[in-house]
């Protein structure tokens, strides 16, 4: 939907016409296309190309097979993650050599049917005036039931399931790189538990394997608070929980929500006066008393 309405309206100076698709795809086998070793005309590796858009400016001896500063802008975008207000992901773009025409002349009408009549039992909503909210909606009502966060395969595992994933890059409705998160979230499912955060600074279960296969003991975990409880809302507040005997306190400055502007400290007699910590690893260390 989001990438449906890039190219729109028609009569924009930032509008990509239809011909002019083809020039994007032939610049992106002849910059893409030797990644595998091979050069064959079939990009293979899209992730793997540091493609140049800006070779697509027209320039004085080139005036018809070319874009715009703003058509780039547009084409940029269209090959580009859908990110919230906060920069994390939504969905992912589609990849370099799949072709973006029919992508960019107007949003699935899968998708306009799917928020016109299940989210917003709306005959009339007219998807122009789609934005990150409707995103939040969907989620809220979620007409289907769909469980498309739930990434834990072990059931159909242990049952003794056996399952081949094919997605073709070139695909331009669904992103293949829609897959690729899909499997990495399976894979690292049982071992992770923070979505968004794969580190042990952040998720306990990663601090737990650090400490484990490494030696290395937190002293502090950072906690994380999605906005309403949904990932997909993005991050509302982080704060550090701090191994026992020590506690959180404010540094004075800076957004109380952001982690940075926390530290762990002595636990002291002006605990209360600074409002303690609400949440302590007792005995993270494994420290008795």
């Amino acid at each position: 939907m989001k990438q449906g309405l890039t190219n729109t309206p028609a009569n924009s100076p930032h509008h990509i016409p239809p011909p002019l698709f083809r020039t994007i795809a032939d610049e992106m086998v002849r910059q893409c296309d030797t990644q595998d070793g091979l050069r064959d005309g079939i990009i293979s590796d899209p992730d793997g190309c540091s493609f140049d858009f800006n070779r697509l400016l027209c320039s004085p001896g080139n005036k018809t097979a070319c874009l715009t500063a703003a058509q780039i802008d547009t084409a940029e975008r269209l090959y580009s993650n859908y990110l919230d207000t906060k920069q994390a992901l939504v969905f992912p773009g589609i990849s370099l050599g799949a072709d973006a025409a029919a992508l960019s002349a107007q949003p699935s009408t899968l998708g306009i049917g799917f928020l016109r009549y299940w989210v917003h039992n709306d005959s009339t909503w007219d998807y122009t005036t789609f934005e990150y909210s409707d995103v939040l909606l969907s989620e809220k009502v979620n007409p289907g039931a769909a469980t498309a966060d739930d990434f834990d395969l072990s059931p159909f595992q242990n049952r003794g399931g056996k399952l081949i994933h094919y997605h073709g890059l070139a695909d331009n409705l669904i992103p293949a790189r829609s897959s690729r998160y899909f499997y990495d979230q399976s894979v690292t499912g049982a071992s992770h538990s923070v979505p968004g955060f794969a580190d042990p600074e952040h998720d306990v279960i990663l601090a737990i394997m650090a400490w484990v296969e490494g030696g290395t003991a937190p002293d502090k975990i950072v906690a994380t608070k999605f906005r309403n409880d949904s990932v997909f809302a993005g991050v509302e507040s982080q704060r550090p929980l701090c191994a026992y005997p020590l506690q959180a306190a404010y540094l004075g400055r800076g957004g109380v929500k952001d982690a940075r502007n926390w530290e762990c400290v002595e636990a002291g007699t002006d605990r209360a006066e600074r409002g303690g910590s609400g949440n302590i690893l007792a005995g993270l260390r494994g420290e008795s008393g």
